[in-house]
């Protein structure tokens, strides 16, 4: 079983990193072309659900920095507006529904290691 795990291991981690790498040269215009629905109906390999995970990783790791902007904002509002602005509810609102979807996403990417995994564990 190790024969095959260790070069399997080997191949999805150089498969992520070319992935990864082009995306960071490329910024938001890779990740524009990233088609989602393709890459699932797919997805048979563990290294297709690791690109798809790696996705839903940043996609988590996006909306989690938008939730802390608009907690951000929100102790702005405060301040300047000392109660004159209705946008600390609004703030408030929109940082709990990042929230909601960073914590989507990380399911996500974490089912899609799952999955990974037991599609690793099919090869004979």
């Amino acid at each position: 079983m190790r024969r095959i795990t260790v070069p399997v291991t080997l191949a999805m981690v150089a498969l992520v990193a070319a992935l990864y790498l082009p995306t960071q040269r490329a910024g938001a215009e890779a990740a524009e072309t990233f088609d989602l629905e393709q890459a699932i109906t797919g997805a048979k390999t563990p290294a297709d659900h690791e690109v798809i995970a790696s996705h839903y990783d940043r996609e988590a790791a996006t909306a989690k920095a938008k939730a802390e902007e608009h907690r951000k904002l929100v102790e702005a509002y405060r301040n300047i507006g000392r109660g004159r602005f209705p946008m600390e509810g609004h703030g408030q609102r929109l940082a709990q529904n990042y929230e909601s979807v960073t914590a989507e996403n990380a399911a996500l990417a974490e089912a899609h290691r799952e999955m990974a995994r037991e599609a690793a564990q099919k090869k004979p």
